[in-house]
């Protein structure tokens, strides 16, 4: 029997604008709180599921919000801008949207009533799909970088058909691959994400074993059409999933800017004894990353319009405006990198160890979504290099080695790092690096 939900109609684009605005705080501040569990902490993902958050695509016969794409792109810049973790859980949370390439009855039972389900899913087929005679399927595989799979309820998830000892073949399309949708309790989860960047996002491995799924919970949304109508679902499956990533680098290249605008002002780095907002090599390098970031973003939306307006014609965008719409988003991403990059590299972080943040900025400085007090924080989407973050300018030698040499192995215990250009001879650095911790009682170095 049939499950009938009732479509939403509350949750429009600028409530849940404001609504991901209203978390952005918290998010901020629990940051670090997230780096430590390695995935959201529960509670947190359970307010972001009462605001709506995780069903921003998925159908509104399935109880979802359905936004238009240029305000899926909004939501997910904005709660990225206020933790990369958070931003990027939140829009692989989204996944339930995929559920949009099943049959809608098929779909309705397998949520079960519920309108508030949380999906993960990774696209890459690394799974095997076995059939079974019986008009099902044996499922095995193992899917890594399964972003929130601790908390997801449901796994929509690559797979390859096979047929004996190799991947079924299907005339003019290649092999077999589809997604496969199965509750998240069917699946094994193997705790294995220890990184530096992202770390709360609790990326793990999920396994699974000849696990049963019915043919029906199949999809195939790389080669056909999504089973619902509206103008979201003409977009192509790869350009759905790049509408949910775009806002994400845009989010997090804001974060990094608005911090570096925040500290530069009065942090100091020595030998000068004057902030480093007056660096003229920094001023410059700041104006070319908020130019490309507002370059980049005012690109995303262009091109979303123009998808936007096709599909609401009832056209499928073409493969001109989907090319564009990639260049965008690529745009975007080098946009998010040149910002982190110019952030981390103004921070001079003073320590960088493993499971605590690298931090550098002036204690006096409060980036944006921080309570007075808590410590700076750099965008978790960029991990920093810890070793040659402290150059002063762009001809500088950075611990010892010339700007875009190539690093050579050194021995950090021992103070020297080994000199470019001559393996196994060595010169004593002046200073240390940034990463080494600070001695007590001494001032910066």
């Amino acid at each position: 029997m049939s499950t009938t939900l009732e479509p939403v109609v509350a949750e429009t684009p600028r409530g849940l604008l404001d609504a991901a605005r209203a978390l952005a705080p918290e998010l901020g501040v629990r940051a670090l709180e997230a780096e430590r569990l390695a995935t959201m902490p529960p509670d947190l993902v359970e307010t972001v599921r009462r605001a709506g958050l995780f069903r921003l695509a998925t159908p509104r016969l399935l109880g979802g919000a359905e936004l238009p794409a240029a305000a899926v792109v909004e939501v997910v810049e904005e709660l990225s801008r206020a933790d990369g973790s958070a931003g990027w859980s939140v829009l692989i949370g989204n996944a339930t949207a995929f559920l949009a390439w099943l049959e809608p009855a098929v779909a309705l039972d397998l949520l079960g009533g519920r309108t508030d389900a949380i999906g993960a899913g990774v696209f890459a087929p690394s799974g095997r799909l076995v059939p079974d005679g019986e008009g099902r399927f044996r499922l095995s595989g193992r899917w890594g970088f399964s972003s929130g799979c601790r908390h997801a309820d449901w796994y929509v998830n690559g797979a390859m058909v096979f047929d004996g000892d190799g991947p079924r073949m299907v005339p003019g399309r290649g092999p077999d691959w589809r997604m496969a949708a199965f509750p998240a309790t069917a699946g094994q989860v193997v705790e294995n994400w220890d990184v530096a960047g992202l770390r709360g996002t609790g990326s793990h491995d999920v396994v699974a074993h000849d696990l049963p799924v019915a043919a029906e919970h199949l999809s195939i949304p790389f080669a056909e059409p999504a089973r619902h109508d509206g103008p979201l679902w003409r977009f192509p499956f790869f350009t759905l999933a790049g509408t949910f990533l775009a806002g994400f680098p845009l989010g997090v290249a804001r974060r990094a800017l608005d911090e570096l605008a925040t500290f530069a002002p009065t942090k100091v780095r020595a030998p000068s004894t004057a902030p480093i907002a007056e660096d003229a090599d920094l001023q410059v390098a700041l104006a070319r990353a908020e130019g490309g970031l507002q370059s980049a973003r005012a690109l995303v939306f262009d091109t979303i319009g123009s998808m936007w307006t096709s599909a609401c014609a009832g056209d499928v965008p073409d493969v001109e405006q989907r090319g564009r719409f990639l260049l965008a988003t690529q745009q975007a991403m080098r946009a998010a990198i040149t910002a982190s990059t110019s952030r981390s590299a103004s921070a001079a972080p003073a320590r960088c160890r493993r499971r605590t943040r690298c931090s550098g900025a002036s204690a006096t400085s409060t980036p944006p979504h921080s309570t007075s007090g808590s410590p700076p924080r750099r965008p978790s989407a960029t991990p920093s290099s810890g070793w040659g973050s402290s150059s002063r300018r762009s001809g500088s030698r950075v611990d010892g080695r010339r700007p875009g040499h190539p690093r050579r192995s050194g021995t950090p215990s021992s103070g020297r790092c080994a000199r470019p250009g001559a393996p196994g001879s060595w010169r004593r650095v002046v200073g240390r690096p940034a990463c080494w911790p600070r001695p007590a009682g001494r001032g910066r170095w």
